[in-house]
């Protein structure tokens, strides 16, 4: 389930943590267009014990609020982030460690 901080408790609600969010889904999506992942949505989760998650089947990338959060001096921690939760180049159908589904069926990244 996507969720998204504007529906949630933003603590103090400053604009500047707003302005943060918007630049990180601004920058994911521009990412994930990058890398073929148009069809995809990136959101945000409430996890508080991973940084993220690439739902394969869903074509969804989440990014954990409270990591954001934490990381909000550090944007390279997040850009990280959202980089090693997308799943193409790196786990396209191309390469030898691609995903597979219970039949052995390679995952598209796009």
């Amino acid at each position: 389930m996507l969720c998204f901080p504007r529906n949630m408790t933003m603590g103090n609600d400053q604009s500047g943590e707003r302005d943060s969010f918007r630049n990180i889904e601004t920058y994911a999506r521009l990412k994930m267009d990058e890398l073929g992942l148009a069809d995809w949505q990136f959101g945000w989760d409430r996890a508080k014990r991973r940084l993220g998650v690439c739902r394969l089947l869903e074509k969804s990338i989440t990014i954990s609020i409270h990591f954001v959060r934490a990381n909000l001096e550090t944007p390279h921690e997040i850009r990280d982030t959202i980089l090693q939760r997308s799943p193409t180049p790196w786990h396209g159908p191309a390469t030898e460690n691609a995903p597979t589904d219970r039949d052995g069926n390679k995952f598209a990244g796009k």
